[in-house]
């Protein structure tokens, strides 16, 4: 997990399920830095997914990932502001993440479908996050068309 932004605490992570003895938090001093954390821990092949927070993505930067992720057979997540959809993207997959009214114990979100090789991109779903049970619960969407799976 590159957490440039020092967003990430550990003990809450360790109480939603997370396995600390398994994940890696990397803060590196700027987002250039945390690009080249997520490139080099992808073509290290040490890690089977990247996660990251970026708000500025050059195409060639982009691209750098992409390689690396294809090299390594690894997974890198990027969280990008609403904005970013407007860009070019290497991605295969992107997603919209929007909140949705809830209690804090089990926060809901909408996911949808932004761009994928060969889903439909009116794909949506939604999930809540159980912070008590570390668990992670797909509901039933109002009117989905094409319904997204999750959560398996």
């Amino acid at each position: 997990m590159i957490d440039s932004q020092q967003q990430v605490y550990p003990l809450s992570l360790m109480t939603m399920g997370f396995d600390l003895s398994r994940l890696v938090i990397v803060r590196p001093a700027n987002e250039r830095d945390a690009l080249w954390a997520c490139e080099e821990t992808l073509r290290s092949r040490t890690a089977g997914i990247v996660w990251a927070q970026i708000e500025r993505l050059s195409i060639t930067a982009a691209r750098r990932l992409r390689l690396a992720a294809e090299e390594s057979s690894g997974m890198c997540l990027l969280v990008r502001p609403h904005q970013a959809l407007r860009q070019s993207s290497w991605a295969d997959v992107r997603l919209v993440v929007e909140p949705r009214a809830s209690c804090v114990e089990s926060p809901t979100y909408h996911v949808s479908v932004a761009y994928s090789q060969g889903k439909p991109s009116s794909s949506e779903a939604v999930i809540s996050i159980d912070s008590r049970q570390g668990t992670i619960d797909e509901l039933p969407p109002a009117t989905a068309k094409n319904p997204l799976s999750l959560v398996s």
